[in-house]
C-alpha cells in the first residue's frame, strides 16, 4: 500500500505545473531564462513579475523541466497586457499569457 501511494505521489509531482517567479527575463539561445528569482513575499510587494510555468521536472528535483509558458503578471497574479503573445522555444510556440 505504501509503495502504491509513493508511486502515485511521484507521478502527480512529475505532471503537475510548478511555478517560479522572476523580476525579469532574457532570451538565451532563443529560450527565456528568468533573471533575479523572487520569493512569494517579494512577489506580493512588487507591481509586476514574470511567472515561469514548468512541467515534467525530474523526480530528484534536478533541472527545471519543460517550460510550458511565461506569464507577465502584477502582484496579485492577475495577467497584464503585453505586446508579446507567443515565444518560440526550440521550434515550437510557448504561450505568453499577457
Amino acid at each position: 500500500m505504501f509503495l502504491f501511494l509513493f508511486v502515485l505521489f511521484i507521478l502527480w509531482d512529475y505532471y503537475r505545473t510548478k511555478n517560479e517567479y522572476f523580476a525579469d527575463y532574457v532570451d538565451r539561445w532563443g529560450i527565456p531564462e528568468g533573471v533575479v528569482e523572487l520569493s512569494a513575499e517579494q512577489v506580493k510587494k512588487r507591481s509586476t513579475h514574470y511567472r515561469f510555468e514548468y512541467t515534467h521536472r525530474s523526480i530528484l528535483g534536478k533541472g527545471k523541466g519543460t517550460l510550458k509558458r511565461v506569464v507577465f503578471a502584477n502582484s496579485p497574479d492577475f495577467v497584464n497586457v503585453s505586446p508579446k503573445n507567443h515565444l518560440q522555444i526550440m521550434g515550437r510556440y510557448v504561450d505568453v499569457v499577457s
